[in-house]
């Protein structure tokens, strides 16, 4: 049996890619398993092409996402070439296809003489046996939970704890629909041998976090009281996430005109003695380097975190790039010392941005942490 698997998903918009990966590493987490889970996604505010890739392992932990898949999900194969890099299939991949997908007799990719192809009707087991058309991705589930032995206990739970505020009624027909794909895979595809299938130890419950919400968790167990920011691509989830957690915790939040105003209303709050912060992505950096330089020179400690995206000017908001090493090092003119931090993962991200306020306090400077998209977005378990 395997000692671990990689699972890729791939689709158009609509089709839940994003939430089957995301569901996937939250069960691999509730049942102890070493887990890493990458979205990759168009700049489309909705729908569009996407696809998930879930890594995970019952006997080490996980680092990377990995290079190639073992498994791969397609809801619709004309989507898969946009995402061949990050989907690169093994020679003995074993690979689930919807069953009328037009690109059926022309596959894109190479066959080769080790794969196992399965053609399952995924569409039309959501709408006629769970009914509901967007099932298809939960009866998935179901099927790779059969078929290769994956932590079921664990779908079930997430499943119960992701549609929870929606009743019972919505739970149970998700839940139906995840007992239909295992019901199908059990009658209907011709079963793997042990060798292909998961090693599966139950372990301790873990939690599981993207980059993105350690840097928030971090901060309020740094002690930040006020929060300015303006939304911006990757980073918005950190300000989405501290306007629930600082009110909690006593602290002031603001959703401000611009990056601009963003740094100053930090640097007014570290005046009066806050311990604030700010996020932002490339093009907003740039636009606070007249802030950083101001604190910089008036030795006010303020924490700026940059999810770093792709550039220039607006660029690839929806891409991974670590190009602003340079602006947070030297974008200030003149002698401006500040302290630049850069996490290596997502529990660095934790950890780092709480070392983050600890040096602009101890040192009375700006402390910049530099993150970036892939890091932010990245789901992994602690």
């Amino acid at each position: 049996m395997k000692e671990e698997l990689c699972i890729g998903f791939v689709g158009a918009g609509g089709a839940g890619v994003v939430s089957v990966g995301e569901m996937l590493i939250q069960a691999c987490a509730s049942e102890g398993l070493s887990a890493m889970a990458t979205m990759s996604f168009g700049p489309q505010i909705r729908g569009g092409e996407s696809s998930s890739k879930v890594r995970f392992s019952s006997s080490y932990e996980i680092l990377s996402p990995g290079d190639t898949c073992d498994i791969l999900v397609a809801y619709h194969l004309s989507e898969y070439p946009k995402f061949k890099g990050e989907l690169e299939l093994k020679n003995n991949s074993i690979i689930f296809i919807e069953h009328d997908d037009p690109m059926a007799q022309n596959l894109p990719f190479e066959v080769k003489p080790e794969m196992k192809i399965f053609f399952v009707p995924f569409q039309k087991l959501a709408k006629e046996e769970a009914k509901n058309p967007l099932a298809a991705n939960i009866i998935s589930l179901g099927v790779l939970a059969e078929i290769l032995n994956l932590p079921y206990k664990g779908l079930i739970n997430v499943i119960k704890k992701k549609f929870k505020k929606k009743g019972e009624e919505v739970i149970s027909a998700n839940l139906n629909a995840l007992e239909i794909g295992r019901k199908f895979a059990r009658e209907g595809l011709t079963q793997l041998s042990e060798e292909e299938k998961f090693l599966y130890q139950e372990r301790k419950e873990r939690l599981v976090l993207t980059g993105n919400d350690a840097v928030a968790l971090g901060a309020i167990y740094a002690g930040c009281n006020f929060f300015a920011g303006y939304p911006i691509t990757p980073s918005s989830e950190i300000m989405h996430f501290m306007s629930e957690l600082l009110p909690m915790f006593g602290g002031k939040f603001l959703q401000v005109e611009d990056e601009i105003s963003a740094i100053c209303h930090c640097i007014g709050s570290s005046f009066a003695g806050g311990k604030p912060m700010t996020v932002t992505s490339g093009p907003g950096l740039s636009l606070m380097q007249e802030g950083i330089g101001l604190a910089s020179m008036a030795e006010i400690p303020v924490v700026i975190v940059d999810v770093q995206r792709g550039g220039p000017s607006t660029g690839l908001p929806t891409k991974s790039e670590q190009a602003d090493l340079l602006p947070a090092v030297f974008g200030t003119h003149g002698d401006t010392p500040k302290v630049v931090l850069a996490p290596a993962d997502v529990q660095d991200c934790f950890d780092v941005t709480m070392e983050a306020f600890y040096a602009a306090e101890h040192f009375q400077m700006p402390a910049i942490v530099l993150s970036d998209q892939f890091l932010g977005h990245r789901y992994e378990t602690i």
